[in-house]
């Protein structure tokens, strides 16, 4: 559904003036084009460039697990979950610390049996469109989807998100107006871009890094000599510093990395990522 705004333009273009730009990449680092070991806490992993302004803007991603039939069709979804922006806050609902459990993810009881499967998922953000003296709102503009087919079996390989690098997916171009437009500055204009994806593999984790992320979602293993989610990764050179306001992305240039409200110093490696975990026991976001 659509909620329309219409907007008498006084002279030029509603995206004229002062103008930002980010782009924002999603990568599917969890699960491939594989077959895994049937493990408990299995993971659904997203690693999001400039995840700040996604959440700014209304980022939205659904995403389920559904087995594959005899016929090649996938049958009920299992397991299934979603992350929404909290409007107060702009940060996933449900957010405690830094780490955040979005509503609807996958309940602590479900279970993958041995066999095929297909992992499918949904993008959506709000939007703006002018045409004419109008600016269309769309507040779930659907931005891209996808789906990959994997296998679960007892000779599988163990889960490592350090080993491959994720799947690049999908990358958009946002552009949003000074805070002082205030229709803009909450609704952008978005342009879906096909090409020209950023190295998936900068959303890759380390060894020590994906350590803790098991640790945190198992609840097994010793979490007392992790970093503080948020300042991994967080000291480099040759990078740029940045801050996001909770009112406002803000960027000092289109190429700056957005921390997720966080000013911290993000290595090229990681490159403004952070990635999403949803599993059987909850979801973690490293910022």
């Amino acid at each position: 559904m659509r909620l329309p705004a219409l907007v008498l333009l006084a002279a030029g273009s509603a995206w004229g003036g002062s103008m930002a730009n980010w782009n924002i990449t999603l990568d599917v680092a969890f699960p491939g084009n594989s077959t895994y070991k049937n493990e408990t806490d299995f993971p659904v992993v997203f690693a999001l460039h400039n995840a700040a302004v996604a959440f700014q803007y209304g980022f939205t991603i659904n995403w389920e697990i559904a087995p594959v039939g005899s016929n090649s069709k996938p049958n009920k979804a299992l397991a299934s979950g979603s992350i929404k922006e909290d409007a107060s806050t702009h940060k996933p609902i449900n957010a405690t610390n830094n780490i955040w459990y979005p509503a609807g993810s996958a309940g602590n009881k479900t279970s993958l049996p041995n066999g095929p499967y297909l992992f499918s998922w949904h993008w959506s953000m709000r939007s703006c469109r002018e045409q004419d003296v109008m600016i269309t709102i769309d507040p779930a503009a659907s931005i891209a989807n996808g789906s990959i087919g994997f296998t679960l079996a007892d000779n599988g390989a163990q889960l490592d998100l350090t080993k491959d690098c994720p799947t690049g997916q999908s990358q958009v171009t946002i552009e949003a107006a000074e805070p002082s437009n205030d229709i803009m500055a909450s609704c952008p204009y978005i342009k879906i871009t096909k090409s020209s994806f950023p190295d998936p593999c900068q959303a890759k984790l380390s060894a020590s890094s994906w350590a803790c992320v098991k640790a945190n979602i198992t609840g097994v293993g010793d979490t007392t000599g992790c970093p503080s989610l948020k300042e991994i990764n967080s000291t480099t050179e040759d990078t740029e510093t940045s801050t996001t306001s909770s009112a406002s992305p803000s960027s000092t240039s289109s190429s700056s990395s957005d921390t997720g409200g966080v000013a911290a110093v993000i290595p090229p490696s990681a490159a403004g990522t952070c990635a999403v975990l949803l599993s059987v026991a909850g979801a973690l976001l490293i910022l």
